[in-house]
């Protein structure tokens, strides 16, 4: 289950107890980066809901399980059956999915069996689906390979960009990349891949950003990485040496003698590539 539906189903059973105040906290990732996490998303309807019947005394509870049963309008990420059913639970209060027989929307799912889940952040508009989902392209004008970027970046988990943020590469792929290195000589880089399987390691190519090798994650690893080989077939725990760095945004890299790149999405790592090795 991805890492923000997780959360919010803890937060929302927090919630549900009886408290002075009841409220909903989300600070919901970027629509790419949702995209990239979820097991399915896509444009509904809604056609039925049914809550949880009130207990013996007659109450209920903002936290009480809810399922929306739904028609598919478009897929975006899939696949999805032309109705499917929703899980929530009752109330905004509690991070529930707010939605009625008739309301259309987009929205981002996990799914769990035969049923998905969703909650209130990942419901969405949508043209903001529509451009988590839309492909990364190359730029025609795009210059040397001078920076990597990771994160759930919707259809891709790494870019390459110019000196000028201009897209010279790809690196598709589900999930989220948190962290990146580069290898000795700057002819492979390694990524750290999680929320789409088990956490690993995946080494690609350069400048093309085609995957070459997965290697078997250590413990250790999780907390910092180094490449110590050319082909990327050695990495070894230890503090990474990226070159540059993220502003708190993630929106903008930091580049040595104070140069700024704009990033064209919100970045979880980002790594300097050499003059001389490209």
């Amino acid at each position: 289950m991805p890492t923000l539906r997780a959360s919010l189903i803890a937060l929302a059973l927090v919630l549900a107890a009886p408290s002075a105040a009841q409220a909903c906290s989300i600070v919901a990732p970027e629509p790419r980066e949702q995209l990239s996490v979820a097991d399915a998303a896509g444009v509904v309807t809604v056609l039925e809901r049914r809550d949880t019947p009130p207990g013996p005394d007659g109450t209920t509870s903002s936290g009480d399980p809810t399922t929306l049963r739904a028609r598919v309008e478009r897929v975006v990420k899939g696949p999805l059956a032309r109705e499917i059913e929703i899980r929530t639970v009752r109330d905004g209060a509690t991070c529930g999915l707010e939605a009625d027989p008739g309301d259309r929307f987009a929205v981002f799912l996990d799914r769990d069996g035969d049923t998905y889940t969703a909650y209130l952040g990942d419901r969405t508009t949508e043209g903001r689906l529509a451009a988590a989902a839309r492909p990364w392209r190359r730029s025609r004008r795009a210059g040397p390979l001078r920076l990597l970027v990771a994160g759930g970046l919707g259809t891709a988990r790494l870019l390459g960009l110019d000196a000028r943020g201009r897209v010279r590469a790809v690196g598709a792929g589900r999930g989220i990349a948190r962290a990146v290195v580069l290898c000795p000589g700057a002819r492979r880089a390694v990524e750290l891949v999680t929320e789409d399987g088990p956490t690993r390691l995946e080494v690609r190519d350069l400048p093309s950003l085609r995957v070459v090798r997965r290697l078997w994650l250590a413990r250790a690893h999780a907390n910092g990485f180094r490449c110590k080989d050319p082909l990327g077939r050695r990495v070894v725990a230890g503090r990474p040496r990226s070159g540059a760095r993220l502003t708190a945004s993630g929106r903008t890299a930091l580049l040595p003698r104070g140069a700024r790149v704009r990033l064209p999405a919100r970045a979880r790592a980002v790594a300097l590539v050499p003059r001389q090795a490209r």
